[in-house]
């Protein structure tokens, strides 16, 4: 399950494109490990993807697949990967009735709620593994992140972004992402303290660059935030088209003496996994 991944052009319209694209390219990941089925198991699944009808298929298969948590969680990994969302439903709520794999198959249905568009219900069933009280593994903790950032639950990604940051203090692009959070909710002073220390740090790439650049910009410090801009630049050293686009506006605003706040905090480049 993935993330949103990055303020190019289209703005928060291509970070949600970009999340769903990128939820697809993982599973819940507690069935991962430890159950002692040999790795043929997967290809089993795979197979069933690639069959027209796998419900038809699985009752070829051998006797007791459909209630095999693994198989389960494999099949419905290998849907969502397909991007075979409503299929894929079926067999985890198959998973979702089979303690103590309940879990796992909870987040699938999570993933497939993601997938079919349904950002409110992903993020309810999110909330009710959370109400449980489990240790989730650091892959889960993070899609439970992004399901409650869709939902808009800003205060609650806040707190499991920290809770990642405690478990994994190096993970890519948490700590930017927090900032990026703390810009939407408009804590402003807040997000620029943040995207300074990822920018002190070398951490996650050019978009805690952008992304301070939206902070000067939005209280009027608009040099400073040229400057910024123009550290946005490619390994060749040349500057981002996105970028140089972006010194143009900021040029602009500063010949008119006014600082302008977005809809849709961010640009190009803002926010990437």
């Amino acid at each position: 399950m993935g993330a949103p991944s990055g303020l190019l052009p289209g703005g928060v319209h291509r970070v949600r494109r970009d999340a769903a694209a990128a939820m697809g390219r993982r599973a819940p990941a507690g069935l991962r490990a430890d159950l002692g089925h040999p790795a043929a198991m997967g290809e089993d699944a795979l197979a069933l993807v690639r069959s027209d009808n796998a419900t038809a298929s699985l009752a070829r298969n051998e006797p007791g697949a459909a209630d095999d948590p693994c198989f389960l969680s494999r099949l419905g990994q290998a849907l969502c990967d397909d991007e075979r969302f409503a299929e894929a439903r079926e067999w985890y709520e198959r998973l979702a009735k089979i303690p103590p794999h309940d879990v796992d198959g909870e987040l699938g249905l999570a993933w497939v709620a993601q997938g079919l568009g349904d950002p409110a219900d992903c993020w309810r069933r999110c909330e009710a593994v959370l109400q449980r009280g489990l240790t989730l593994s650091i892959d889960d903790l993070e899609f439970v992140a992004y399901a409650s950032d869709e939902a808009k639950q800003f205060t609650r990604t806040l707190g499991l972004l920290d809770e990642l940051l405690r478990r994994e203090p190096e993970r890519e692009n948490i700590l930017n992402w927090k900032g990026y959070v703390l810009l939407r909710m408009r804590r402003d002073a807040e997000a620029e303290a943040v995207f300074r220390r990822c920018i002190d740090e070398e951490r996650d790439g050019r978009h805690p660059l952008w992304n301070l650049a939206v902070v000067l910009r939005r209280r009027g410090a608009f040099e400073e935030a040229i400057g910024v801009l123009r550290r946005i630049v490619k390994k060749d050293g040349e500057l981002y088209a996105g970028a140089a686009k972006e010194i143009a506006k900021v040029e602009r605003m500063r010949a008119k003496g006014l600082a302008q706040e977005d809809e849709d905090p961010g640009g190009e480049g803002g926010f990437s996994v």
